[in-house]
């Protein structure tokens, strides 16, 4: 699968907001987020050069950040600890396997290609994008 590099900044821009980075009005490329009483810079594509982007498809470390968020959107229920680590009863491995029915056919189903995912870095990326695309057609439901 070969991705155009404007699937890549539109996906890119996806996994942020669903980290809930929003960019900052002239501020030149600065990703923010809002952590209760303090907003700080969650990413500078301009303190980045060369890569002028966003780092979700290039970057284990920051992809990470949305694996972990769609697992707590997934394992999160009403009446849970607001700190409640959904890694101490699952793992990766059944992230993934329960919620790919609902988001890779959904996305993926015309392209057959298997996906690695949680060893191949674009798979996994392809995957989150899916994801995020699956639920923000169906939270409200």
């Amino acid at each position: 699968m070969n991705l155009t590099r404007e699937q890549i900044t539109e996906g890119n821009v996806k996994l942020a907001k669903l980290l809930g980075w929003y960019e900052g009005e002239n501020q030149g490329g600065s990703w923010f987020v809002n952590e209760g009483f303090a907003i700080y810079v969650a990413y500078s594509i301009v303190s980045n050069h060369p890569h002028r982007d966003l780092p979700f498809h290039r970057d284990w470390n920051y992809l990470m950040q949305v694996i972990d968020k769609i697992g707590t959107l997934e394992y999160h229920r009403e009446g849970d600890a607001s700190d409640y680590n959904w890694k101490l009863h699952y793992s990766y491995g059944e992230l993934f396997q329960n919620i790919s029915s609902k988001w890779l056919h959904y996305r993926f189903e015309e392209n057959k290609e298997v996906f690695n995912l949680l060893n191949d870095l674009k798979s996994t990326w392809c995957g989150c994008v899916a994801y995020v695309d699956w639920y923000e057609l169906n939270k409200n439901k």
